[in-house]
């Protein structure tokens, strides 16, 4: 689970379930999905959270509040990015 706040990842934990911090909202998929979107050279289908949520896909799952999901799409799909650099 990443917390962030004003622009800032607060904390990053590991082994949680989401209702252990709460959370406005999630992108939920299966670790083997992320370990594809991650690679530098991602293969078809998950190169962006767009791809992997296609209903003909269905990899990603967004759930929870959209609201602030929606308003902060861009620094959201820029830190996805960098897991790529990692």
């Amino acid at each position: 689970l990443i917390e962030v706040y004003k622009g800032k990842i607060q904390r990053i934990s590991e082994g949680l379930a989401p209702n252990d911090m709460g959370y406005d909202f999630g992108l939920k998929a299966p670790s083997s999905a992320w370990a594809k979107f991650a690679q530098e050279i991602p293969p078809p289908m998950f190169n962006d959270i767009w791809a992997m949520a296609h209903p003909l896909h269905k990899q990603l799952i967004i759930e929870g509040n959209t609201l602030p999901f929606w308003q902060n799409l861009r620094a959201l799909s820029r830190m996805l990015s960098l897991m790529r650099k990692v």
